[in-house]
């Protein structure tokens, strides 16, 4: 064998061992990233509020888990009663009716929050399941769908009706601004999380009708301030 060949032999060694250390290494630090908890999560939320007249509830959320236990989120909410009937009051002696836009109230809500996480209640070594506890407290900047009522009258000429015409009654001093807090059990498989939890907050569902002065100097009547209460379900994504 030539000095030559001794010396490829050799440098193809080195080269051989080099590649299996690197291997090891490259293996070592995939291990270690699939270990460490994905940073940002993409969530869809779906709830009912339990009372104000029970509303549905739609929520895109989006979560940065900046450490293993806090972060910050924002949360894109719409909400809306369903299946609420008109009401029909005397106003200058004429019957009239809420008209049918005015009888869902419906909110869309901006919701930044803290995101508070407890240590894993169940974490499989292999990282394909964990359930954990999850808290957000944090603000909701809200906007009414409606800050009026509309009533509608049926004209009378002689003894047949002649047409409808509408009236609008404009309200004063809506509230925008809202604490509230949610706490919710989730549980991930892989990359994909699912959830259900409850939401407090105070809320003013009808913010937006609560102060409209009628024709007569009354209040057009809406149920009292009161906590409003969700219960949710939610899915999402982590990456």
């Amino acid at each position: 064998m030539t000095l030559s060949t001794k010396k490829m032999e050799k440098l193809l060694k080195q080269l051989l061992a080099a590649a299996l250390i690197a291997l090891v290494g490259c293996g070592s630090f995939v291990a270690t990233a699939q270990q460490q908890p994905y940073r940002f999560a993409a969530n869809l939320r779906g709830g009912l509020y339990i009372n104000n007249r029970q509303a549905w509830s739609l929520e895109g959320l989006w979560q940065w888990q900046f450490s293993r236990f806090v972060g910050a989120g924002m949360g894109i909410e719409m909400a809306s009663q369903y299946l609420q009937d008109p009401n029909t009051i005397t106003i200058n002696g004429q019957k009239a009716t809420l008209s049918k836009n005015d009888c869902n109230v419906a909110w869309i809500l901006f919701k930044p929050s803290l995101v508070l996480r407890s240590p894993y209640l169940i974490n499989r070594p292999d990282g394909d399941f964990s359930l954990w506890l999850e808290a957000l407290p944090g603000l909701s900047l809200g906007f009414p769908s409606r800050n009026s009522v509309t009533y509608e009258f049926l004209d009378i000429a002689g003894l047949a009706p002649s047409g409808y015409r509408w009236q609008k009654f404009n309200n004063h001093g809506v509230q925008w601004l809202f604490w509230r807090a949610d706490v919710a059990v989730k549980a991930s498989i892989d990359r994909w999380v699912a959830g259900a939890g409850y939401e407090v907050s105070n809320l003013d569902y009808y913010s937006g009708h609560r102060n409209v002065t009628l024709p007569d100097g009354s209040k057009f009547a809406v149920p009292r301030k009161q906590l409003s209460h969700k219960w949710f379900v939610s899915i999402g994504y982590m990456f």
